[in-house]
């Protein structure tokens, strides 16, 4: 049974397609980095950046093959977020792999574990 508070954060299903349309509309039309930073950092608060960041480096370390211990050690993340996040957006989203490979690309060779 949903908790009350999932309840009235849920929008109407038309309302969230409209939404994410838009939001998809605005993504695409920002033509460099500092458009992007700045829209951001103006529709999400400090530490919702915080937590996508987090979810990034916790998506990181797991296509570099570090342990569950190892990320739940250094990001202060439970196995079953890490769990969650492997099964839910490594193991099926094209575009997050993508990301991650780029990311991965960008990290200094001694912190790649072999």
């Amino acid at each position: 049974m949903p908790s009350k508070k999932s309840e009235r954060s849920k929008l109407d299903s038309k309302l969230n397609a409209l939404i994410r349309d838009q939001l998809i509309d605005a993504l695409s039309s920002f033509h460099n980095k500092v458009e992007i930073t700045h829209f951001l950092d103006s529709i999400l608060t400090k530490a919702e950046r915080a937590m996508l960041m987090k979810r990034l480096a916790v998506a990181s370390l797991i296509a570099r093959g570090e342990s569950y211990a190892k990320i739940s050690k250094l990001l202060n993340v439970s196995p079953v977020t890490i769990g969650y996040i492997k099964n839910k957006v490594l193991k099926g989203s094209e575009a997050y792999l993508k990301l991650i490979e780029r990311i991965n690309r960008f990290l200094p060779k001694e912190r790649r574990k072999r």
